[in-house]
């Protein structure tokens, strides 16, 4: 539908499929940048924002660059957008930042990277030691943890990272939230705690584990 707008003009025709802020640059330069990132061309994204490509240009679907290359794990790529004063904490469209999206996919050396450049740890809701824990990644839980990530933060349904690990099988994660301290009783909002999600998902290892500590459904 937008094939026959001059190029100059198809930035604008973004604006209006989005909803987000998206830069106003010849499309070639845009669809550039956004293929440079994807695929860790670091000289290139530093050569295109030398020629005044936004540091914040986003995506069709409304994210950064910054977290585009975070979720793909190019930390060339996080590091000239980082050094060029990337917005650390822009949110997507599902509220997660780039140290949240880091943490789930496990790039550890990105997470810290993120973290000295003031990537928030702890935000409203849904974070990054919940996604960590969701998958499993101690490194990262352990880094967060010391930095000062909440133990038993819990997301707008209640749902904390002990709760995350129990759902998705994570018994090393589990078992270390608990050698923390994380609250093995914590209800959502749904009424939910960690040994009835366990249950719910087939997790016999995590039930028996919460069971010993004195969990209760």
């Amino acid at each position: 539908m937008i094939q026959w707008l001059p190029k100059v003009l198809l930035s604008i025709a973004l604006l209006g499929l989005t909803g987000v802020y998206a830069p106003l640059i010849q499309a070639d330069t845009y669809n550039d940048v956004l293929r440079a990132v994807e695929m860790n061309f670091a000289k290139e994204v530093n050569g295109l924002l030398k020629k005044g490509v936004d540091v914040d240009t986003t995506n069709q679907e409304g994210e950064s660059l910054l977290l585009m290359a975070c979720k793909a794990g190019n930390r060339d790529v996080v590091e000239v957008l980082l050094n060029a004063k990337a917005n650390v904490n822009l949110l997507n469209q599902w509220g997660e930042s780039a140290i949240m999206l880091a943490s789930l996919k496990g790039y550890t050396s990105i997470v810290k990277l993120l973290h000295s450049h003031g990537a928030h740890i702890e935000k409203r809701g849904w974070n990054a030691f919940m996604y960590a824990a969701a998958n499993g990644h101690l490194d990262i839980l352990r880094f967060l943890f010391e930095q000062g990530a909440k133990l038993n933060s819990y997301s707008e349904n209640g749902t904390t990272a002990l709760m995350m690990a129990a759902r998705e099988g994570q018994t090393e994660a589990v078992l270390w939230l608990m050698s923390k301290g994380a609250d093995i009783n914590h209800k959502s909002d749904s009424g939910y705690t960690p040994m009835k999600v366990a249950k719910m998902r087939g997790m016999e290892d995590i039930v028996k584990l919460l069971s010993k500590a004195g969990a209760k459904e």
